[in-house]
């Protein structure tokens, strides 16, 4: 059965109560998902598969609304009782075939059930290099022969305010290969170039950058180019020393959009009633060090190391005044 969305609450409930059972709680598609939150921004078809009137399996396909071709899925899921009967691999492939159908491109998900994935690899699916998401190219390129293709035409870019209207098209930005070490210390749980850290998210990245807006303490933007390709994420929180905190990161080929970028993170919270801000990054990202520097950024203290898989760095603070900042 296939499903478009939004569907009804009980069988959102139905879902949920489902999906908790297989997965814990599943922050990555929230409740309101299903009701229709984001339908002007994704495409969300759901497919499901019920024996003895009950649901034995689902698959979920976000397919973006801004970038043609581009999807995610999520919510791969069978009841115990069905494994090995051929649910998720049938509820895999037909949505493949309806994607593939309707000329997308690239698909991304993320797993880290082996058993899973060997599932995934005989329909297409390849890991990305750093990272714990599989990306199906549907013309039979490399991942990372589509990320450079993807990001290779440079064109005008827009900074605006974050919405899951980026909930796919974030995914390949920030499973590119970064030469920054630390891309935004404001996410949750951080976001770690995939060249020094294993990246384990996919369709739970857009939630890390929702999680900035908890309490109104925080805000989050992105750069986007005219076609909807986002080519840098930037973040915002207040903290408790009266000041706030600046992050992120674009596509090397899109650094131009970066100062903008860091400009409207620092304005957020300057107009919240801070009267300084402040960027906390990795003592190894000198190149980092030196573009905030360019803003007027100065070096100041060492702050909380950060954790990349089994590695420790340090990290150092560097603070602006407002008076400093950029009006325009």
């Amino acid at each position: 059965m296939r499903l478009g969305i939004p569907i009804s609450e009980d069988l959102t409930d139905e879902l949920t109560e489902f999906w908790d059972c297989i997965f814990g709680q599943n922050p990555d598609v929230t409740r309101g998902v299903f009701l229709g939150d984001e339908v002007r921004d994704n495409h969300n078809l759901l497919y499901v598969d019920r024996r003895n009137g009950k649901i034995a399996g689902t698959c979920l396909l976000t397919t973006s609304q801004s970038v043609s071709g581009l999807a995610c899925f999520g919510e791969v899921a069978t009841d115990p009782i069905y494994r090995r009967s051929g649910i998720a691999t049938e509820l895999v492939s037909r949505a493949v075939s309806d994607f593939k159908e309707k000329g997308g491109g690239a698909i991304f998900l993320g797993t880290s059930n082996s058993n899973a994935a060997r599932i995934y690899y005989r329909h297409g699916w390849r890991y990305l290099s750093g990272s714990g998401t599989m990306a199906n190219i549907t013309n039979g390129d490399s991942p990372e022969e589509y990320l450079v293709n993807y990001f290779h035409e440079v064109g005008t870019t827009t900074v605006r305010t974050g919405s899951a209207i980026e909930r796919v098209p974030m995914i390949p930005l920030i499973h590119t290969p970064h030469d920054w070490q630390v891309l935004d210390s404001n996410a949750s749980q951080h976001i770690y170039s995939t060249r020094y850290a294993k990246q384990v998210s996919c369709n739970g990245l857009y939630p890390r950058y929702e999680t900035v807006r908890s309490n109104g303490r925080g805000n989050w933007f992105a750069a986007n180019t005219n076609d909807g390709r986002v080519v840098g994420l930037a973040t915002t929180r207040l903290t408790n020393d009266n000041s706030s905190r600046v992050d992120g990161f674009t596509h090397k080929r899109h650094i131009d959009a970066w100062p903008k970028l860091i400009q409207t993170a620092a304005r957020w919270g300057i107009n919240h009633g801070n009267k300084s801000v402040h960027a906390l990054l990795s003592v190894e990202d000198e190149e980092k060090q030196a573009a905030f520097e360019a803003m007027g950024f100065k070096l100041g203290t060492s702050g909380k190391p950060f954790t990349m898989g089994e590695r420790e760095v340090s990290s150092v603070r560097m603070d602006l005044k407002n008076d400093e900042i950029d009006p325009s």
